[in-house]
């Protein structure tokens, strides 16, 4: 066996372990939980897949110049799930855009979803793209912060199943760093993680940084800069 297929099975067993909770009880969602899907799928100019439904209230609102489509789901995707992401994809022809905690769980699945795509293009590329949380974001945050409130205050400590999860990750994927970004992948390193409510409270920022997160999060999937992202 080679060593690839040695990592994904490790990889795939420290999951298990880490949906069990001390009881022994599931701590994630139902691998067959629905898909959400929110907005008008006739009036579509930008696509989602999200982990958070907030997500699709906060953005949905401020969105100026482009419709937002959002597909809604927690946890690894089934291939049920891939199969209706594929075919938004195809029927609306948009990129879609992926936003998620910066954790080794989120960032399983959007590794999932990235990797189902590169295998039906013929040049191995994608057109799911990584949207947050990033460095940008890291870094228009830390522009609004209030200054009771620092980023690292809001960082919460890694299980130690995850830690090990990370480091089998970036040697099965190495070019997840340049997707997320130095900053965040540093982050992980250290056994922290940035859940995505904390970078969208409002209380926590300065006035217009929740339109500014919006544009941002828009800049990375619109069809213009599809191209670009690969």
């Amino acid at each position: 066996m080679s060593s690839q297929a040695l990592l994904r099975r490790r990889l795939k067993m420290l999951g298990r372990q880490a949906e069990q909770g001390e009881d022994g009880e599931p701590v994630h969602e139902d691998p067959y939980w629905p898909l959400g899907v929110m907005g008008d799928p006739t009036a579509a100019r930008a696509l989602f897949f999200i982990t958070k439904p907030f997500l699709a209230r906060l953005i949905g609102p401020l969105v100026k110049d482009a419709s937002c489509l959002f597909l809604i789901r927690y946890g690894i995707p089934s291939r049920a799930t891939l199969r209706t992401l594929h075919w938004f994809v195809n029927s609306l022809n948009l990129p879609i855009g992926f936003v998620g905690d910066l954790d080794v769980y989120d960032l399983m699945t959007f590794m999932a979803i990235d990797e189902s795509f590169r295998k039906l293009r013929p040049r191995g590329d994608s057109r799911c793209l990584y949207a947050g949380i990033s460095d940008p974001w890291l870094e228009l945050a830390r522009s609004f912060i209030k200054p009771s409130i620092t980023l690292e205050k809001i960082l919460v400590r890694q299980k130690d199943l995850d830690q090990e999860r990370w480091r089998i990750m970036k040697r099965l994927y190495p070019h997840l760093e340049s997707i997320i970004g130095k900053e965040s992948a540093s982050l992980l390193d250290r056994g922290v993680e940035l859940d995505v409510v904390a970078l969208c409270q409002r209380t926590f920022y300065r006035r217009g940084y929740i339109e500014r997160l919006v544009d941002l999060v828009l800049s990375q999937v619109r069809p213009s800069r599809a191209g670009r992202r690969r």
